[in-house]
């Protein structure tokens, strides 16, 4: 995982390879040292542990991207697995608890990309439509701005990439 997943490995050294892990995610303003005593812990108890730096903390000098830290979390678990661990469990703290929600349904840097393509167009749209309608009365242009959202390729497209990215 070095040089790919910012983070640190834990594990006992004076015994074999065990057969479960855990992937660590922290909290925002901390890094993967908070998770030291804990994964210390859990490596006496026979599991490797890999504590992660999400983006923009710690060793990580990428920018805060939420679809990157997903990734790192299931690179860091296909990782275990490809070395013959099985059993892989992740656990997170605030912000690393919803990236690993999110990671664990799919959620991931090229969804996140995506989504944020396609919300960017629906800005775009609705700013015109807003522009458009400066002398319409407010319940009217919010009326339009609701219909215009609700037909729009765009909002199709939103609500399809989070149905494929949950499932």
């Amino acid at each position: 995982i070095e040089g790919i997943v910012p983070g640190l490995l834990i594990y006992n050294k004076n015994k074999p390879q065990p057969n479960r892990a855990v992937v660590l995610m922290h909290a925002v303003y901390l890094s993967k040292e908070t998770f030291l005593t804990f994964g210390k812990r859990l490596a006496m108890l026979d599991f490797w542990v890999y504590t992660i730096d999400m983006t923009s903390h710690g060793e990580s000098r990428e920018k805060i991207h939420l679809g990157r830290n997903c990734q790192y979390i299931q690179i860091a678990a296909r990782w275990f697995r490809l070395n013959g661990i099985r059993n892989v469990a992740v656990i997170g703290h605030s912000l690393g608890a919803v990236t690993t929600l999110f990671a664990l349904c799919g959620y991931n840097k090229r969804v996140e990309d995506w989504f944020y393509g396609i919300m960017t167009r629906l800005i775009q749209r609705l700013n015109n439509i807003i522009e458009e309608s400066k002398q319409a009365k407010p319940e009217e242009r919010n009326k339009l701005i609701y219909e215009i959202i609700n037909q729009s390729k765009e909002y199709k497209e939103l609500k399809e990439v989070v149905v494929n990215a949950m499932k």
